[in-house]
């Protein structure tokens, strides 16, 4: 049984998985149940304020944990330690979105001159962040194999376009139903 603490409600969380499948070199554990307790102490938040966890592209479980990767990584060379758990899990992470890819290319079979639809281009929901974002490397990378993207996102589109200018085969829509009209996928 794994155990995660949230800092904003002071409350241990218990989660019990209900079984788990093996992908790579980690564990994919289905949540079976969440028991929130009092506590008192000091405590890191993964919880979002809307009292959810949230699990990305990977294994994080919290939208501001690639940041806090980074961090811990960078603070442990500044001291001379080699973290590698933490390295680990970026490569996870990063490799999460090239399968994201091969799953697209498996259904479309090539993404050349195809039309795809993209919704939601901030790292997370209702939010003008794109920082860590996979929408950025996914977007870059359909662009690169020649697709025709339609991106919508209702908040963080003017931000995503200074990553990823509008061109000919890279459209920005205001509307997610235009998005997908005439989309392939």
């Amino acid at each position: 049984m794994g155990k995660l603490y949230s800092n904003s409600k002071k409350l241990q969380r218990k989660i019990k998985p209900a079984g788990y499948r093996i992908e790579e070199s980690f564990a994919i554990l289905k949540v079976k149940s969440v028991k929130k307790e009092y506590y008192k102490g000091q405590v890191y938040s993964v919880e979002t304020g809307n009292s959810c966890l949230i699990s990305s592209y990977g294994i994080y479980i919290h939208n501001c944990f690639p940041k806090d990767v980074k961090a811990f990584i960078k603070i442990a060379e500044d001291y001379g330690l080699d973290f590698g758990l933490l390295k680990e899990t970026e490569k996870i992470n990063k490799r999460r979105r090239e399968q994201f890819i091969e799953k697209i290319e498996s259904v479309i079979w090539i993404s050349k001159d195809k039309n795809i639809a993209v919704w939601g281009l901030s790292f997370k929901p209702n939010t003008d962040d794109i920082r860590e974002a996979p929408a950025i490397d996914i977007v870059k990378q359909l662009k690169e194999a020649g697709a025709n993207l339609k991106l919508y996102d209702p908040k963080a589109m003017e931000n995503f376009k200074q990553v990823v200018p509008e061109e000919e085969n890279v459209q920005y829509v205001s509307d997610k139903y235009e998005a997908v009209k005439d989309a392939d996928l």
